[in-house]
């Protein structure tokens, strides 16, 4: 690296059962990016497809009619997420929230899908989401 001001900071977490080398795999996230930065500038990620919902903001993407469906929405105070990639309403007479998340999981099955406009949406139970 040009200067020895630049600090890597890499974690390696185990969320589910099994054996995992987490040190190696912090060792190896670490020598990429030391490698990286050592040769200049980073490199660009292309940009996106335009139909990728990481153009979205989650926040915007329910209309009215689709909010009212929540009993007690707050529709006026939406809590938007990091990059507008999520967005959560909670609900004003009872202890519930709505969330609109985007992420980069494994996709689900067919059976778990229902068409939503121009997109296909997954419907997942709490604890089916990683």
């Amino acid at each position: 690296m040009p200067d020895r001001r630049t600090r890597i900071v890499i974690t390696a977490d185990q969320l589910g059962e099994g054996k995992s080398d987490l040190c190696g795999m912090a060792e190896a996230a670490a020598a990429t990016a030391a490698g990286v930065l050592g040769r200049g500038e980073v490199p660009r990620r292309p940009a996106p497809n335009p139909a990728s919902l990481i153009n979205a903001d989650a926040c915007g993407l329910l209309d009215g009619d689709a909010l009212a469906r929540f009993p007690g929405v707050d529709a006026i105070r939406p809590e938007p997420g990091f990059g507008g990639w999520s967005c959560r309403w909670n609900s004003t007479t009872a202890p519930a929230t709505l969330r609109l998340l985007f992420d980069r999981h494994p996709q689900h099955s067919t059976a778990d899908r229902e068409p939503s406009r121009s997109r296909c949406a997954a419907a997942a139970p709490r604890g089916r989401c990683r």
